[in-house]
């Protein structure tokens, strides 16, 4: 086995469960991962499935079941990280009136939410710990696209200072004995991902000799390109502010900034984010295009599409548990034309769907396993264990997630009534299925979906345990 294969899936682990922090930073999922509260108080388990919407049996669907067993691996795996960040900015030397942080159980919080990261840790083979720094992306649930374009867009360095109090206090902690740091891995996606590359290139961390390694995801550059440099020279000059650039300076805005392989940047051929992003700003990663083979997996597309975990009770009975015809059970297919594809092609490149996150989740597990069978290891227990341990113990919790699903669509009430002659039924050619009345038919479907729901609430709670 050739040690670039070794050092690419080690690589490729890293990037894996720094993904699902990149994922759950959001505000929307935060509660995936703010699970240091205590669970045995009846209030805080009422507290954390309301955060994390699965009071109502409605909500549960089945990508809010797959974030479920996201926030079950991540409680096994990270835990949140205290600073020693004080409340005001002015001691960092932040004058403005209107710059305002916070930081609270592991989450930084700047300039009126317009600026989120958070800080955990993970602990190695050898008793050290890895620090993670996650970077919030967009998030239009607590600030409108206008406000990320007028504060973040449009000058991404100016916007990476808001974080200047969280680095600081990083770096400090890594560097402390006490803690037992032996490397930073840093992550983000979209926006937060060009903040990753705006960390690797501030002149502080570029300072110091510790283990850095940056994963971004669906990311834009974070270094003024000639052209962003141009523009805002011409606007700079029309205001009177400065003069015009020409001869020796103008030649060096061409510059490209050099690449830092500390940092692997990873991309969906159709997200149009990172070629947006690339009209303004460079890049400075290593770049990893991914094949988007989500969108050939049936139980991916499911969880991506937020399809309940009901369907039709009325369907063909089949021997044994076939999980894929389970699965398939759950939407109703239909033949698309010519057109409908083309219409569906330009709706999702569009609709961003190559810029999901939880997409990108699943595409880099993909690439991970395929070089792992590419090179005959799928069978190789210890060496997974060495060198992709995150991911195959990741994959327990997805078997598990699969299973409870499948277990579900085939459990009960459902068998009781194919048991009963009046709802059985012959087909042509001499096959048994089974139609049940509308009305009974929606009752069990209500059944079914608060009896999941119940099943995941407990899992949210006590995980695998209540299992």
């Amino acid at each position: 086995m050739k040690q670039a294969t070794h050092l690419e899936l080690l690589n490729l682990d890293k990037a894996f469960i720094n993904s699902i922090l990149s994922y759950s930073v959001y505000s929307d999922r935060q509660w995936a991962v703010d699970f240091n509260e205590n669970m045995s108080n009846e209030e805080n388990q009422k507290e954390f499935l309301s955060k994390a919407g699965l009071t109502n049996y409605q909500n549960v669907d089945l990508k809010k079941t797959y974030e479920v067993f996201l926030s079950l691996f991540s409680r096994e795996t990270f835990e949140k990280v205290n600073l020693a960040i004080p409340q005001s900015g002015t001691s960092f030397g932040y004058n403005d009136s209107d710059f305002n942080f916070s930081y609270e159980n592991g989450n930084y919080v700047a300039h009126n939410n317009i600026a989120k990261a958070s800080v955990f840790r993970s602990k190695n083979p050898d008793g050290t710990y890895s620090l993670h720094l996650s970077f919030r992306g967009t998030d239009q649930n607590v600030k409108s696209l206008l406000d990320y374009v007028s504060q973040a867009y449009i000058d991404m360095e100016e916007y990476y200072k808001l974080f200047k109090p969280l680095e600081k206090a990083v770096l400090e902690y890594a560097k402390d004995p006490k803690n037992n740091i032996s490397n930073i891995q840093v992550n983000g996606h979209s926006l937060g991902g060009a903040m990753v590359q705006a960390f690797f290139n501030s002149e502080d961390v570029k300072k110091e000799s510790l283990i850095l390694s940056g994963y971004t995801y669906g990311a834009p550059g974070a270094v003024k390109n000639f052209f962003k440099k141009q523009a805002n020279n011409l606007v700079d000059a029309v205001n009177g502010l400065t003069d015009l650039t020409f001869g020796i300076k103008l030649i060096k805005n061409f510059k490209r900034p050099p690449i830092d392989n500390r940092i692997t940047q990873f991309t969906h051929n159709g997200d149009l984010i990172p070629k947006i992003g690339g009209l303004a700003y460079d890049s400075i990663g290593e770049h990893v295009r991914l094949k988007d083979s989500s969108s050939k997996n049936f139980q991916e597309q499911l969880i991506l599409s937020k399809q309940s975990i009901n369907s039709n009770i009325n369907h063909q009975k089949r021997p044994g548990r076939d999980r894929l015809a389970v699965m398939k059970s759950m939407v109703n297919y239909h033949q698309e034309t010519l057109l409908d594809k083309c219409i569906d092609y330009l709706k999702n490149r569009f609709a961003l769907k190559h810029h999901d996150m939880l997409r990108y989740i699943f595409n880099i597990e993909s690439h991970t396993k395929k070089i792992i069978y590419d090179n005959n290891l799928s069978q190789n227990e210890d060496y997974q264990e060495k060198y992709t341990k995150n991911l195959k113990t990741f994959t327990g919790f997805r078997r598990t997630f699969s299973w409870e699903v499948s277990k579900h669509q085939q459990s009960d009430p459902i068998s009781q009534h194919f048991q009963d002659s009046r709802y059985k039924k012959m087909t042509a050619n001499g096959e048994t299925i089974y139609k049940l009345p509308p009305k009974v038919n929606e009752a069990i479907l209500e059944m079914r979906k608060k009896s999941f729901a119940d099943k995941v609430n407990s899992l949210a709670i006590n995980g695998l345990k209540s299992n």
